[in-house]
């Protein structure tokens, strides 16, 4: 589950804003293959659980592997078994590719023991397995987490071995079930936001995201050499430390050293962090500005310039507008016009004199994150008023107190991504991609909310860019039937868009239909000719509002819309119905319930922010049919009982049964001539003196004069969407019976032309993958291996055939020396096709370099 909690699951937050803030979900190599950073991820397993149970946790580790872009420099994940004992089953180094890693996987086994040492467990991940000789990057800077999985209670202590792991910076995520310690799980844990407790490890694979989502988000703290040194991953950020100097000498030598503290954790630079600093009283003043010290070691120096200055009141207002207007800026070294996260955290130990709410307001509006941290006679209302989430605010018995535990306002500064603007810090405009946004609104509500919920709307749409290569917003109103009061294509400006908010009116009824509704927006509005962009795979979003229960079902018409692709947001109020708005949601984290609709223009970032950061995915050509898409396998195997038969009868069965309609042009059977001669022309030769067979074969298409099983195969590919090749590995290359379908049925002008090529290419709106067994282990096949690196080795083919015609190439699927495993790792290099076929419609194409067409 993504959470959206505000307040609660912190961390967890930071590191969804991250994700929705730069669209991180696209672009994917692997069934829902998330675009992550490096990591290290290490699972922690109680062996102890029961067979089944550990069988669960097993399937989780493999579903989670099958998400990740695995590699020594991508993704490494590692599993350490416990009970009484630890032992290491897979190290970080264990395996280098997705496909041994999931065969390692039969390690995770149960050995049922009633008690079980938990802290000794963590004290050997960290003396053994965070290790380079074991694989870790910790040295590099690279992410370090580990994932707890227990149903008991630990016997020995846990506090000191994960203070240790904290003290090295890495991040430990902690899940129990059963007669797990909830409370000995928050010692454990890194943050309480990723403590996740479930009454059965087997409910792990019916919500896996909710785990999934930290561990492939989370950026931790690592360190060099010494593993007391913190040195936090992070991107690009300008922080501003706004320090009330009223607080007493000791006081601000206090938030000095934590400001120290902070950057020896950060890469300072200016292409990296850059610090600044503002104090206060009752007037402010710059004392560091962001492009005042280019390094960690001329910055250091120049915190020497945090000093007290008494002073019986502050005016923290004009402090705030003092930043925005003076601080903030190119000049002063912002880099806000570069999108460069901009973060301030406000140290205060009073009450302003002066009003905050519109500094605080106009810095929110700019995009600006504000945390605000207060001690002694600070008003916590007040630093709500200022914050930009209520997460964000944290009060302390006294600023002394700061260095006991620094992580918990490190942790958002290092880890939090904002929206910024563009060159008028004044103006709100969220930096946010292409999309499709309807507001569906229940128009029986009367008329003061109704009024209330189109200003709501205005609102969104002052802080969107509108037009009809950005966002475009359709409003429908619903009660007893549904209509549409604008289409996505019926304004083209923000100008245009505000004045025809009128239409949105109050209708009395007693009843609504918001399952008939959901449908008419499916069917009537997510179409091309209404607007919308969902054939360019431009995310489609729709906001419902009501505040009743429906009286139709909204079951079948809300999975519609899932099934669509649609990511679609429910907010309540009075008498909605929670559970039926979780039913209509693409996720519980959407779901959101007020007293009132009032209530929104209080605190619109809440909706405004997922409707303006989500990526959801999209699907076929027409919005009502969702499982249409056409699968060719094109399958190269003498015999019936072989490895690759298997395979293509595992792609078969799951793409059947997620509605596709499979092709299969099995080319022994067929008897698929492999040759490439004269008799493919049925008809006359344009040249027979000089027989060009590229040539005389674009012609013979283009009169009908094609050989019967060149144009049976031609039509076929013609109808698929994607395609599979399916084959042993001969010689470094395809079968040559399956080279021969290449060279007959790729035919000039059919398959590509001079000016259609590689993203120009005739089949750029379809998929091809290779999907192929070999008989070298992988280590053979890298670049140091005697056989060389197999992306080398299949580029003539992935990029001289596939990319050159158009096709959007997926990552190949490829089975390593089938013929010498045993049977149950046969078996599990077929599961793992089989759950990499269940994303397969979804999956991102590989990149390949640009080509200039004009230069060739």
């Amino acid at each position: 589950m993504l959470l959206w909690t505000m307040g609660t699951n912190r961390l967890l937050l930071y590191a969804l804003l991250g994700i929705m803030a730069f669209g991180l979900f696209p672009k994917l190599e692997a069934q829902d293959a998330l675009a992550v950073g490096k990591r290290d991820i290490i699972f922690l397993i109680d062996s102890s659980m029961g067979t089944i149970v550990v069988n669960a946790v097993r399937d989780f580790v493999k579903r989670f592997i099958d998400t990740m872009p695995i590699g020594p420099d991508q993704v490494q994940v590692g599993v350490a078994m416990f009970s009484t004992t630890p032992r290491s089953e897979i190290n970080l180094n264990s395996f280098n590719s997705k496909e041994s890693l999931i065969t390692g996987l039969a390690k995770i086994k149960s050995k049922p023991s009633a008690e079980v040492n938990i802290g000794a467990a963590l004290d050997f991940v960290r003396t053994n397995m965070l290790r380079a000789e074991s694989g870790s990057r910790i040295q590099d800077q690279v992410p370090q987490l580990v994932l707890l999985l227990t149903s008991k209670k630990s016997k020995d202590s846990v506090q000191q071995p994960a203070e240790a792991l904290r003290q090295m910076g890495v991040l430990t995520l902690a899940a129990g079930s059963r007669a797990a310690d909830e409370a000995e799980l928050r010692q454990i844990a890194f943050d309480e936001s990723v403590v996740f407790m479930l009454k059965d490890f087997r409910m792990l694979l019916r919500n896996p995201r909710e785990i999934i989502s930290p561990l492939s988000t989370l950026s931790g703290v690592v360190v060099s050499e010494d593993p007391t040194e913190t040195a936090l991953a992070v991107g690009k950020r300008d922080i501003i430390f706004l320090i009330d100097s009223s607080m007493g000498t000791i006081v601000v030598n206090a938030v000095r050293d934590f400001v120290k503290r902070f950057i020896d954790t950060m890469p300072i630079g200016p292409d990296q962090v850059q610090v600044g600093v503002a104090m206060f009283s009752t007037t402010p003043r710059s004392e560091i500005n962001l492009n005042s010290f280019s390094s960690k070691e001329s910055l250091i120096p120049g915190l020497a310039k945090i000093k007290s200055k008494p002073s019986a009141e502050v005016n923290i207002g004009a402090a705030l507008d003092f930043v925005r207007t003076n601080m903030l800026r190119a000049e002063s070294g912002s880099r806000i016009q570069d999108q460069v996260p901009q973060l301030v955290l406000l140290l205060t130990s009073k009450k302003s004199k002066d009003s905050v709410q519109q500094p605080a307001e106009a810095l929110r509006q700019m995009g600006v994150l504000t945390l605000a941290a207060g001690s002694r006679a600070a008003d916590e209302a007040e630093l709500r008023q200022i914050a930009f989430d209520e997460s964000v605010v944290f009060i302390l018995k006294d600023f002394r107190m700061l260095l006991r535990n620094p992580r918990e306002i490190i942790s958002p500064l290092s880890t939090l991504s904002g929206v910024v603007v563009s060159e008028d810090p004044t103006e709100t405009a969220l930096a946010v991609g292409k999309r499709d946004i309807i507001f569906l609104i229940d128009s029986s509500m009367g008329t003061i909310v109704i009024n209330a919920v189109r200003d709501f709307v205005k609102r969104f749409i002052d802080t969107m860019p509108i037009g009809p290569d950005q966002v475009q917003v359709g409003v429908a109103m619903l009660s007893t039937t549904p209509r549409s009061e604008i289409n996505l294509n019926s304004f083209s400006s923000k100008e245009s868009l505000i004045p025809g908010l009128a239409k949105i009116k109050s209708k009395p009824s007693a009843e609504v239909n918001i399952g008939a509704a959901l449908d008419f927006v499916r069917t009537n509005m997510l179409r091309a000719e209404s607007g919308s962009r969902i054939q360019d795979q431009v995310p489609q979003l729709v906001l419902l509002l009501t505040s009743k229960k429906s009286k139709d079902s909204v079951q079948q018409p809300a999975e519609a819309l899932r099934q669509m692709g649609v990511l679609t947001l429910a907010a309540g109020s009075r008498a909605a119905d929670e559970a039926e708005l979780r039913q209509i949601a693409f996720d519980e984290s959407v779901v959101f319930m007020l007293k009132d609709f009032r209530m929104l223009l209080r605190n619109p970032r809440e909706i405004i922010s997922p409707l303006s950061t989500l990526s959801g995915v999209v699907v076929s050509e027409d919005p009502t049919e969702t499982d249409s898409k056409t699968v060719l396998i094109v399958y190269a195997h003498q015999s019936a009982g072989s490895f690759s038969a298997a395979a293509k009868d595992a792609a078969v069965d799951v793409l059947k049964k997620q509605g596709c309609n499979v092709l299969v042009s099995d080319l022994y059977e067929m008897k698929f001539k492999a040759t490439a001669t004269k008799e493919d022309i049925t008809g006359p030769l344009k040249n027979p003196e000089h027989f060009c067979y590229e040539e005389e074969t674009m012609l013979a298409w283009q009169d009908g004069q094609l050989a019967s099983d060149i144009v049976e195969e031609q039509k076929k590919l013609k109808e698929a969407d994607i395609v599979i090749f399916q084959f042993p590995m001969y010689w470094f290359s395809v079968p040559a019976i399956m080279k021969g379908w290449m060279d007959r049925v790729l035919t000039l002008g059919f398959a590509y032309t001079l000016e259609k090529r590689y993203s120009a290419g005739i089949f750029r709106e379809k998929k091809a993958m290779l999907s192929f067994t070999t008989g070298s282990h992988e280590t053979m096949f890298n670049s140091n291996g005697i056989n060389g690196d197999m992306n080398v080795t299949l580029w003539p083919v992935q990029n001289g055939v596939l990319n050159y015609c158009g096709f959007q190439v997926l990552a190949p699927q490829i089975f390593r020396t089938p013929t010498h495993l045993s049977a149950e790792a046969r078996g599990s290099l077929l599961e793992g096709w089989r759950t990499r076929l269940q994303g397969l419609l979804s999956e991102a194409p590989l990149a390949f370099p640009p080509v200039d067409l004009s230069q060739s």
